[in-house]
């Protein structure tokens, strides 16, 4: 998978530099490792690859905000997990979802960019991505994983991800065990081989556990009304309005009605997609520097400048001041 900066243009545009001897530690001894130079920062990406899958660990050092987009030149079944940080994606066919690292992901993601916001920091993930041969391969070996084999095939034929799960410690067991190998070669592809079936295994209880718990009566008696609920949310994200018990009764339907169906139909809480909508209209207000912090507080919702403050913090990692603050060098940089 390459990075682009410009969504437009097809080569990574980083700059290959050698590998600052403080970064070495974080290098695992069965990847071929690159480490790239970018006007916003660096990326040291570590990879294996082989005819059944690919591991991949990125880390990401980024000194100013930037949209990145990693690209894609055939599709891919992934297996996800973020190790560090946390940052808000936009999947082809989906929309917007933030990766962090209290959950882990299933993937079908096409041919193409996927668009990626980050903040000052440092962040790692590690992605490991699945042939569809492989994966059969596995659900006619291990058949209680055809389940999991027909849902990858139904969420590739919309393009969306599967159902996000939450770390669990066998799970984060199983990263570690990847991860921080000491091995390579023909060890590490048994280790490997072995860990992913597990992950399926993991993955394809979970979900099973998450479906029979959102099963939802007569969904398209709904569909509408959640799409006009969505709408609304994004047209006018408010923490107060879109909060759920607001949204009951501003569209007649029970609570619980509405989470679950909601999540059926988006594939994320509608908690979190309030969240995820306030905090892209709090940023683009304060790309604008028209508004007091304040001002911005109170047409979200927030009430008091300072409950915007830590919302906005917990989010971003970083203050709406310093945000500014960092916009305003960069516009001044490129103004000199």
């Amino acid at each position: 998978m390459k990075i682009l900066i410009d969504p437009l243009q097809a080569t990574d545009a980083g700059t290959t530099a050698s590998l600052p001897v403080h970064l070495k530690k974080h290098v695992a001894p069965w990847a071929e490792a690159t480490y790239k130079l970018y006007d916003f920062g660096a990326i040291l990406q570590q990879e294996l690859k082989t005819p059944q899958f690919s591991v991949f660990v990125y880390r990401f050092f980024i000194d100013k905000p930037v949209t990145l987009y990693p690209h894609s030149d055939k599709p891919v079944i992934a297996l996800h997990y973020t190790l560090q940080g946390s940052f808000p994606v936009v999947l082809n066919g989906f929309g917007k979802i933030v990766l962090e690292k209290t959950r882990y992901d299933m993937f079908y993601l096409p041919t193409g960019n996927i668009e990626a916001a980050f903040e000052p920091g440092e962040y790692e993930l590690m992605q490991i991505e699945l042939s569809p041969f492989y994966l059969k391969t596995i659900a006619r070996k291990y058949p209680h994983l055809q389940a999991l084999v027909d849902k990858v095939e139904s969420a590739s034929n919309a393009g969306q991800p599967l159902i996000r799960e939450r770390m669990n410690k066998n799970i984060q067991t199983l990263f570690r065990e990847i991860r921080y190998s000491e091995v390579d070669g023909a060890s590490f592809d048994l280790a490997i081989n072995s860990a992913i079936y597990k992950l399926l295994y993991y993955y394809e209880k979970d979900t099973a556990k998450t479906t029979s718990g959102q099963a939802v009566s007569n969904p398209l008696q709904y569909d509408k009304i959640i799409s006009e609920i969505h709408e609304y949310i994004a047209e006018e994200p408010h923490v107060q309005h879109c909060h759920i018990s607001s949204l009951s009764k501003r569209f007649h339907i029970n609570q619980n009605t509405l989470k679950k169906n909601f999540k059926h139909k988006y594939n994320i809480p509608i908690s979190r997609y309030v969240q995820n909508q306030c905090m892209s209209k709090a940023k683009a207000l304060l790309q604008k520097h028209t508004e007091s912090i304040g001002d911005i507080a109170l047409q979200l919702g927030y009430g008091e400048s300072g409950n915007f403050t830590r919302a906005f913090k917990k989010y971003f990692h970083s203050a709406p001041t310093e945000f500014q603050k960092v916009l305003k060098h960069q516009q001044l940089e490129s103004v000199g």
